[in-house]
């Protein structure tokens, strides 16, 4: 289990944790701070946070398969690039030219990322190679959604999303290929902010946001007679 500990946060800082991503050999967890520049690896015990990047824009760090890489954003002034970084030190280089305009997720297997591109009314994603930094395809979504959060299936053939039908908000799996997808839970009438399967693949977890609102009814005891 990953505890950060507060004099670990203290000492380099005082800096806080966001974004973080957890290495699949569990080793390290990878993470970013807006009180400092540069994506941060820490130990799996909480203790020794090492700088992987220095840029005063990197953020949204993701782990590689092989614990060995971190691809994550920066801010440049021709726009946001996806980058690669070594978890050993060296310099960053930049994976594609193409420019996200949201979130992105690295298959399971390493070998392709999922990135949003959509502008305006055209919804999509770019499948783009680690390799090479190719844009293999493009993926429109079957359901309505904004992409706001979409992960790889683990056998790395479909995209997984939450979409809003009439009975509520549910995940959707749609297929690399372009076949029909499949509902993978029930809806709710929660919204789904975030979700993840295990590395294994063998468990899924599903975060629903509940609202709560309390009723108060107020008297005028002033219009009341005695």
């Amino acid at each position: 289990m990953m505890v950060f500990t507060a004099n670990t946060l203290r000492q380099n800082g005082d800096m806080s944790a966001v974004g973080m991503s957890s290495c699949p050999d569990g080793s390290k967890v990878l993470f970013f701070s807006p009180k400092v520049p540069g994506i941060r690896a820490i130990d799996s015990n909480g203790n020794n946070i090492v700088q992987i990047t220095s840029g005063a824009d990197d953020v949204l760090p993701i782990c590689s398969p092989d614990s060995k890489w971190t691809y994550y954003v920066t801010i440049l002034q021709t726009g946001p690039r996806i980058m690669k970084a070594s978890l050993n030190g060296g310099v960053a280089q930049p994976l594609s030219h193409v420019v996200p305009t949201g979130s992105f997720d690295l298959s399971p297997d390493g070998k392709v990322l999922a990135v949003d591109v959509s502008a305006g009314n055209n919804s999509q994603l770019a499948i783009i190679s680690t390799d090479s930094g190719e844009t293999s395809r493009t993926l429109k979504p079957q359901k309505p959604t904004d992409w706001s959060i979409f992960r790889f299936s683990p056998d790395n053939r479909a995209i997984a999303y939450p979409f809003r039908g009439e009975k509520g908000e549910a995940l959707w799996e749609q297929p690399l290929d372009g076949s029909p997808g499949k509902v993978l839970t029930g809806s709710d009438p929660d919204p789904i902010p975030n979700f993840h399967w295990s590395f294994d693949g063998s468990k899924l977890a599903v975060i629903r946001h509940h609202g709560a609102d309390d009723v108060a009814i107020l008297r005028d005891q002033s219009q009341e007679g005695p």
